[in-house]
């Protein structure tokens, strides 16, 4: 196991890689800053455990999705990854990432440009 929760505010080819990445128009929107963190699941500011983190600020796609895939291989199942990300299309990335993996997307919510999500390992 890989520690205590802490508190915190399949493999792929390369095609699915691509198609991943493109599940969002390029180049990305202009998104204004918001600042008050709201999730997808309607909570504000909601305190939510997670296992291990990473930061893909700076990153774009696909990467954030590569990192993540990787940090869950090293999670075991019912874990949960934070990852944050600075790329606004890495909300739509994720979605589809959950839902071609079957890891959960627990929660995506973004301030200040940054994007939250919590993914959990199937």
């Amino acid at each position: 196991m890989l520690g205590s929760p802490k508190k915190a505010i399949m493999p792929f080819s390369g095609r699915q890689s691509k198609e991943l990445c493109h599940t969002h128009a390029h180049p990305h929107p202009v998104w204004k800053r918001y600042n008050m963190l709201f999730s997808i699941s309607g909570h504000r500011n909601q305190l939510m455990d997670f296992n291990k983190e990473i930061d893909t600020r700076g990153l774009n796609c696909p990467l954030p999705i590569l990192r993540a895939k990787k940090a869950l291989a090293e999670l075991e199942s019912g874990q949960v990854l934070k990852v944050v990300a600075t790329d606004p299309g890495s909300t739509r990335d994720f979605a589809a990432f959950s839902k071609q993996t079957g890891h959960g997307l627990l929660e995506s919510s973004e301030a200040n440009r940054e994007f939250f999500f919590y993914l959990k390992k199937k």
